[in-house]
Order: C-alpha cells, then sequence, then structure tokens
C-alpha cells in the first residue's frame, strides 16, 4: 500500500492512499463470492451459477460494495502504518477505481497536536484528608438497595411526596386541546396510565406539588404554565390546564441488605453503581 502525506497545517493532514491491484483484486474475488453465494439466477441453482454470468448481473453491485468495505480497512492500514493519532472523522474523497487496477482514495484528518511535555517527574502532591460521614454512608447503601428494589402497591392513604403516580390526563391551552395546539407535544398531550414521579418540577412545573395529597380514583383539574425554556414556541409562558384521574399509587421496596445481596452489588462493575 502506498500512502503519502500533504502537510496542510500543524495538525491537519491530507491523506492519499493505493490500494495495490493485487489486493483489490483479491477483495474484488471475495466480494463476487459472497454475491454469487445467495445469487438468484434463473437456471442455476443457489450458488451454482456461472462466474461469467454473475459479474453479468451484479458487477456494479459488487463494485459498489468492494468500495465500501476495502475503502475504510484501507484508511485504517494507512494511519497505523504511518502512526497517525487521528481524532477527527474521515470524509473519503477522490475514490478512483477500475476493475483490475489499483484503487486509490484521499481523506483529510485532524491529527493530535505533538509538543514538548513538561518535567512533570518527581512531582509531589499532598493528599487531602477524605471523611465519610454515616449519613453519607447510609446513603450509598440505600442508593445501591433501590437499584434492586421493586416496586408495590402503597397502602391506603393519600399520594405522598417520593411516590410514583400511575395517572390518566390531557392537557388543554386556553381551553383549547393540547392535542391540537401542540400535536408534536406528545408526552405533555395526554397519556394513560403513566407513572410520574412525585418529586418537585418532575414533568412540569408545579405539577406533581398539586397531585399530593389525591387519592386513588380521585380526579383533578390541575393549572400550570408552561416554561419559558421549553422547546415548543406555541407553549411557551403559556397557562394549561390538566384533568389528572389517579389510577394507582406505587412505592419502591427496598430489599434487606443480606449477604446474598451484597455479593449481588459486589459483582456489578463500579462504572455500572
Amino acid at each position: 500500500m502506498n500512502v503519502t502525506i500533504e502537510e496542510i497545517s500543524s495538525c491537519r493532514k491530507r491523506l492519499r492512499v493505493e490500494v495495490p491491484a493485487d489486493e483489490v483484486n483479491a477483495e474484488f474475488d471475495k466480494v463476487a463470492q459472497e454475491f454469487a453465494s445467495f445469487a438468484r439466477i434463473p437456471g442455476f441453482r443457489p450458488g451454482k451459477a456461472p462466474r461469467a454470468v454473475i459479474l453479468k448481473k451484479y458487477q456494479k453491485e459488487i463494485e459498489s460494495e468492494l468500495q465500501r468495505t476495502l475503502v475504510p480497512k484501507a484508511y485504517r492500514e494507512a494511519c497505523k502504518k504511518r502512526n497517525l493519532q487521528v481524532v477527527s472523522s474521515p470524509s473519503m474523497e477522490d475514490v478512483s477505481y477500475q476493475q483490475g487496477l489499483s484503487l486509490s482514495f484521499s481523506t483529510v484528518v485532524d491529527i493530535a497536536p505533538e509538543f514538548p511535555l513538561p518535567a512533570y517527574k518527581g512531582l509531589t502532591v499532598k493528599a487531602q484528608p477524605v471523611e465519610v460521614t454515616d449519613a453519607e454512608v447510609q446513603e450509598t447503601i440505600d442508593a445501591m438497595r433501590s437499584q434492586y428494589g421493586k416496586f408495590v402497591d402503597a397502602p391506603a392513604r393519600p399520594l405522598a411526596e417520593d411516590d410514583f403516580a400511575v395517572i390518566d390526563y390531557a392537557g388543554t391551552v386556553e381551553g383549547k386541546p393540547l392535542s391540537e395546539v401542540a400535536p408534536e407535544a406528545r408526552q405533555l398531550v395526554s397519556g394513560n396510565g403513566q407513572w410520574i414521579a412525585i418529586r418537585p418540577d418532575y414533568f412540569l412545573p408545579g405539577f406533581t406539588q398539586a397531585l399530593v395529597g389525591m387519592n386513588v380514583g380521585e380526579t383533578r383539574t390541575i393549572t400550570v404554565t408552561f416554561p419559558e425554556d421549553i422547546d415548543i414556541e406555541a407553549l411557551k409562558n403559556k397557562p394549561g390546564s390538566y384533568e389528572v384521574t389517579l389510577k394507582q399509587i406505587k412505592v419502591r421496596e427496598l430489599p434487606e441488605l443480606t449477604d446474598e445481596l451484597s455479593q449481588q452489588i459486589a459483582q456489578v462493575p463500579a462504572a455500572e453503581l
């Protein structure tokens, strides 16, 4: 493979890559064989059509697939050959190919800059003391337990903060259904059996707070003001109204901290906790 590099700037280069004809032909034969294995040609069993017949019917498709697979492969090999630390996505240009000949292309890439490192060996740092309170330990334990928790029906009582409400709802703006004013709002328009976490400013500002105290089966009219930073222009700063029926109240039931649970948690990679 022939690779030449044109300096555009200190961190931008143009690569010109030429793949020799023997490598191109080998890849062409491989792709042609793959086409032959599934081609359906009248008068021939699958995989038994002569090469000439396959090429006559699928020549353009084979050449297209050849370039699709060979160009990225040659690009990766060229970067590896010239030890280039590319930090940009390549865009292939001037792809040139004729059957039986070499394949060539060029691409402009950005590479990691090279610069002298300051003296960093032998530096000392002062370790900062870390104090972990019992409350922080308990908070972490509860967070881990919650990942293995399950949702159950709350006992018969009104909806409270930190519950999960299962609701049916439909919204209006200035007396018109939200589905007419802003059909693109989707989840804001209406929902059936929708789970809502009863936490401040979840869903819409003030919405969940207005649900607190509801009982299962109760219907309430909730008024809101759509925020200024909402993505939907037709709703910005507009007053809205929702008819909400509370269907169920769910709470997260945390598992007991047993040896078995501790072993489960210990097997989870730290990045997933």
